[in-house]
C-alpha cells in the first residue's frame, strides 16, 4: 500500500509540474473515460456474529479497472468549484485462507460516486480537491484450496467517503486528468451456513484518462 501511494502521489505531481504559462478557462461541461489501478484491503472478521471467534481473515485487494465520469465546473478568476459524478468497474480482488482448508475471497466490482470539487488554475492546469461518496459493489466468495471450485457467492453494496486530489491539464479541446482517490467503506456482515463474514473494504485508486469539454 506504502509503495502505492508513494508512486501514485508521484504521478499526480508529475502531472501537475507540467502546468504552462497561460491560464485556461475551465468552466462548462465535461465528460470521459479513464483507466484505473486500485489498490487495498479489506477487514473480514469470520466466525458467528457479533463476536466472529474464529479469527480476522483480512487480506489485500489490487486491480486494474475503467470508469467513465461526467461533471461542470464554475469558474471564479482562478478559482473552480463543480460537481463530478462517475461510474466504473475498478476490478479489484484478493484473497486469503481462514479455516479447515478453505479460503475467502473478496472482488470490489461496480463503482459509483458523486462529488463536489473545488480547484485553482495554474497556467495550463486546474489542480483541485473533491469530496464526495462512494459506492461499491463487493463480491464475497468461499473456495476451497488449492483451486477448488466455488462454493458459495454472496454480494453486498458498501458506501464510504470518498476524498480525492488531482490536476486536469488543458490540451486542445479536452483535458488530461490525473487522480488519487481514497475510499473508506462502511462495514457489512454476510452470512454463510453455518458462519458469518463481516467485511469492510478501504481503497486507494489511481486514474488516468482523456475529458472532452462542452
Amino acid at each position: 500500500m506504502s509503495t502505492f501511494k508513494i508512486l501514485a502521489g508521484a504521478a499526480v505531481l508529475s502531472a501537475l509540474a507540467a502546468a504552462g504559462a497561460s491560464a485556461q478557462d475551465f468552466s462548462g461541461s465535461y465528460a470521459g473515460m479513464g483507466l484505473t489501478y486500485s489498490d487495498g484491503k479489506t477487514d473480514a472478521h469470520f466466525g458467528i456474529a457479533p463476536t466472529y471467534e474464529w479469527g480476522d481473515d483480512s487480506h489485500d485487494l489490487d486491480g486494474m479497472g475503467i470508469a467513465g465520469l461526467v461533471g461542470y465546473n464554475w469558474q471564479n478568476g482562478s478559482t473552480v468549484y463543480g460537481v463530478e459524478g462517475g461510474l466504473g468497474y475498478a476490478n479489484a480482488e484478493g484473497d486469503d485462507g481462514f479455516y479447515s482448508g478453505y479460503k475467502n475471497g473478496t472482488k470490489i466490482g461496480t463503482t459509483a460516486y458523486l462529488s463536489g470539487r473545488v480547484g485553482v488554475v495554474s497556467g495550463m492546469g486546474l489542480f483541485y480537491g473533491s469530496l464526495g461518496v462512494s459506492a461499491a459493489r463487493t463480491e464475497l466468495t468461499e473456495v476451497q484450496v488449492p483451486d477448488g471450485p466455488v462454493t458459495d457467492r454472496n454480494k453486498v453494496t458498501h458506501t464510504g467517503p470518498r476524498l480525492a486530489i488531482g490536476v486536469d491539464y488543458s490540451i486542445g479541446a479536452g483535458m488530461l486528468r490525473a487522480e488519487v482517490a481514497h475510499v473508506s467503506y462502511n462495514e457489512k456482515n454476510t452470512s454463510y451456513e453455518g458462519y458469518d463474514i463481516q467485511s469492510k473494504p478501504k481503497l486507494t485508486t489511481l486514474t488516468v484518462g482523456y475529458l472532452m469539454k462542452f
